[in-house]
């Protein structure tokens, strides 16, 4: 057989390789979980927009590619959880790390993290987050407080009844209306852009033991207002 026919046959034969047959390393990456749109958007270096006023929706996702051995069920440890969460389960396998990209470099910000949980197949795994980023905590919480104060004032116009009334212009009403919101998706981030990348270390013996890091995810939060109750 001529050369170049040879040649020729083993490009086709190449082209016709089953893609499985192909290696495909294992892989962390973060998707934004858009509810409007009801579509999962992975994350890159090419920032996406999203509201400063509720937690910022995620899933982290490990894919194994082609791994022989198996991996672990993802977990991170969220404020949502109770005390005794990881009394009987591995500790957590995840971590997010986020920065806020300045004119002056990168800086590292305080982060809540609420989950709730996760799932898989054969050999994808992912974990739901919801993302609170705390650049301060006063200006949070003057945001939530001007917030609650301008929802009692109007419903006070409403004329209720004195009990009501006197309830609603209790200074531990909004005290405690902004510790039960801190708990939700509400949220006051600041605008600005951020880095957001995520850390997979395994903890059990009996699975794949490699680390992955997530390229990072860029985001730009823009000010978005509160919903108001009335």
């Amino acid at each position: 057989m001529p050369t170049m026919h040879r040649f020729a046959v083993g490009l086709l034969a190449l082209a016709l390789m089953p893609s499985q047959g192909i290696a495909q390393s294992p892989e962390l990456y973060i998707e934004h979980i858009d509810q409007q749109l009801k579509q999962r958007i992975r994350l890159s270096s090419k920032p996406i927009r999203v509201p400063g006023n509720t937690r910022i929706d995620l899933n982290v996702v490990l894919d194994a590619g082609n791994l022989a051995e198996r991996i672990e069920q993802l977990e991170i440890k969220a404020d949502n959880q109770g005390p005794d969460y990881f009394k009987y389960r591995p500790p957590a396998n995840i971590k997010l790390a986020v920065r806020r990209l300045t004119p002056q470099g990168k800086e590292d910000v305080s982060i809540s993290v609420f989950s709730s949980g996760g799932g898989g197949t054969l050999n994808v795994e992912h974990i739901q987050v919801y993302l609170g980023i705390i650049v301060d905590a006063t200006i949070r919480e003057a945001k939530f407080r001007e917030f609650f104060e301008s929802n009692i004032a109007c419903a006070l116009k409403e004329s209720p009844a004195p009990e009501i009334a006197a309830l609603l212009n209790s200074p531990a009403t909004i005290d405690n209306m902004i510790r039960y919101y801190q708990g939700s998706t509400m949220a006051y981030i600041a605008p600005g852009d951020y880095e957001i990348t995520a850390y997979y270390t395994p903890t059990t013996a009996d699975h794949w033991h490699g680390h992955l890091t997530s390229t990072p995810a860029r985001i730009t939060v823009y000010e978005a207002e509160f919903a108001s109750f009335h």
